[in-house]
């Protein structure tokens, strides 16, 4: 059954798993095959209140469905993300931060632009501001990986740039349990080991 609602009505288990393995990965890389793909899209598009929740897994299904050779998940992955930028929450970004990067004027984006906000581990905390190939790139970085060039500003509702230092973004000791860019935290510690044989 494709219809997500009438899946999601049959089977109401699945959409446990999906959670739970959102859950699991919020703060994880994660490489989405295509089944996963179709999957989660449907259920985002179904459940739009999972996407902040879940901002880091979210971004990382959205850039990798863009690079799908799949037509149709591109599409539909597309239209997905055109919505959530639009959305009241996430639009304020965009605007404030157009005089810094021209690109994030919502109504002219285009594929090739793939522009993404980051929402940090802690509540209302600092947002990174990144594109596609930058996120790619700190995902998998090589020993000449900048870590200095990102766009981090002190809150959703406050598009002030701030300057932090790599251990406060990437070190999982810097709030608690978790970094506030977790996502980027195995590849970090990877790229300093690399260059400084920390």
């Amino acid at each position: 059954i494709k219809d997500p609602i009438i899946r999601s009505y049959i089977h109401s288990d699945e959409d446990n798993k999906f959670d739970d393995f959102m859950r699991q990965h919020r703060f994880s890389e994660v490489n989405f095959d295509t089944q996963q793909m179709i999957d989660f899209i449907n259920r985002f598009n179904t459940n739009k209140w999972l996407i902040d929740k879940n901002n880091n897994f979210f971004i990382q299904l959205i850039d990798q469905a863009l690079r799908s050779t799949d037509d149709m998940i591109k599409a539909n992955v597309w239209h997905l993300y055109k919505e959530w930028i639009r959305s009241d929450d996430v639009s304020p970004i965009f605007i404030e931060t157009e005089d810094n990067l021209r690109t994030f004027n919502t109504n002219e984006l285009t594929r090739n632009d793939n522009i993404f906000i980051l929402f940090s581990s802690v509540d209302d905390g600092p947002v990174m501001v990144v594109s596609s190939q930058r996120l790619h790139d700190m995902l998998n970085p090589t020993k000449d990986t900048n870590w200095n060039s990102t766009y981090i500003y002190k809150s959703r509702h406050e598009m002030l740039p701030v300057n932090l230092t790599q251990e406060t973004l990437f070190s999982s000791k810097s709030h608690g349990k978790y970094a506030l860019f977790p996502i980027f935290t195995a590849s970090w510690r990877a790229h300093r080991i690399m260059n400084k044989g920390v």
